[in-house]
């Protein structure tokens, strides 16, 4: 009699605890993750990102259209690229991801950039970054550099 006791009283036990309500003490609130003026700036970079996005997917749009190019982009002196992705992280800095199926190596790669620099033709471009994926090879050309190098 005594072993059907025992569980029998935790049963209730448990029971009557689980009835019971619960109550919790109220916290203080907590300070926001960002202050205001942190908040300003990060919608502030938010919005410019979202502007270099759509900028850079009509100068990649009217590239291909004007073109009539394919995804893959061949110029002499080149090795073969794949472009896999684009954006900017504000207007007038164009930033590619590629494939290549060759060795990339910081020199050949700088040379692809200011070919596409010369390719686009585009005023409003300023400088175009190239990464290769699965590399830590990247590259940025500058207009300026575009106009040294043909001088």
């Amino acid at each position: 009699m005594r072993r059907l006791a025992v569980p029998s009283v935790l049963l209730l036990v448990c029971a009557l605890v689980g009835c019971a309500p619960l109550e919790f003490e109220p916290s203080s609130p907590t300070a926001p993750a960002v202050s205001p003026k942190e908040q300003t700036e990060l919608e502030r970079k938010r919005g410019e990102a979202v502007e270099g996005q759509r900028w850079a997917d009509q100068l990649m749009e009217a590239y291909w259209l004007r073109d009539d190019s394919s995804v893959q982009l061949w110029m002499p002196g080149t090795a073969e690229r794949q472009i896999v992705s684009w954006g900017a992280s504000k207007p007038g800095e164009l930033e590619l991801s590629v494939n290549g199926s060759e060795p990339t190596t910081d020199r050949d790669l700088k040379y692809f950039a200011l070919r596409l620099l010369e390719e686009f033709g585009d005023p409003s471009l300023k400088s175009v970054t190239v990464s290769v994926l699965g590399t830590e090879v990247s590259v940025v050309a500058r207009t300026e550099e575009l106009d040294t190098s043909q001088a």
